[in-house]
């Protein structure tokens, strides 16, 4: 896991407006399971336990971003000697085949000092605050996200930038259903358990594109 060497200056809010939002995990926090090899929900204390979010946004514009994200992590070292030289931005993977680029923001659990977090703040298209069971949405919802980008440095010893996932505001929300208009009933399987809707749906939500990871364009 990246290494935070940060002060409070070096905190930039990063905006990713109008943006496909994939893998939302807003609700609860997250953590992969490597056993299983799969992301399933967990209590704010648990290692690794996260928030997270992922935008996806075509090339042109994901490269105005990135090279604003380095401009900060190069002004960060201007400050901080120790800082390595920029290699990458943390989560952010390009897609070649679509043209498309995703930057994943992600809020820990509990803070570096281990008392627990807020959740990332998520609100409406009128800045409303969105209730509890209209937070969990899924990946094809449309927003705009704030974070925060920092300087980290990761176990290896390279330098780069992570994303501090810190609100979303939802303008266009997708949320799971059977999804089974057009379908007619079939007497012969009647008496056959229905198969679960959500449970294949959150297998494909869990899973994440297979992109390589972008440190230039």
């Amino acid at each position: 896991m990246a290494q935070k060497t940060t002060t409070n200056e070096d905190f930039k809010e990063v905006f990713f407006r109008k943006a496909e939002l994939l893998y939302p995990r807003l609700k609860d926090t997250f953590r992969y399971n490597t056993a299983e090899k799969r992301s399933e929900a967990c209590q704010p204390t648990a290692a690794n336990a996260a928030w997270s979010i992922t935008v996806k946004m075509a090339k042109a514009d994901a490269k105005v971003i990135h090279d604003a994200l380095k401009a900060h992590y190069e002004d960060c070292r201007k400050r901080n000697s120790k800082l390595p030289p920029f290699t990458k931005v943390f989560g952010m993977k390009k897609d070649d085949e679509t043209g498309t680029v995703t930057f994943e923001a992600k809020k820990k659990g509990v803070t570096g000092d281990g008392k627990a977090n807020r959740p990332p703040t998520v609100v409406d298209g009128a800045l409303n605050a969105l209730p509890a069971d209209k937070v969990e949405i899924w990946s094809g919802s449309i927003g705009t996200v704030k974070t925060k980008a920092f300087p980290t440095i990761d176990p290896d010893g390279q330098g780069g930038i992570s994303l501090l996932l810190d609100t979303v505001q939802v303008l266009k929300a997708v949320y799971g259903s059977a999804n089974l208009d057009g379908f007619e009933v079939d007497e012969s399987y009647a008496d056959q358990p229905a198969e679960d809707p959500f449970a294949a749906a959150a297998a494909r939500k869990s899973a994440k594109p297979a992109v390589a990871d972008m440190d230039e364009f």
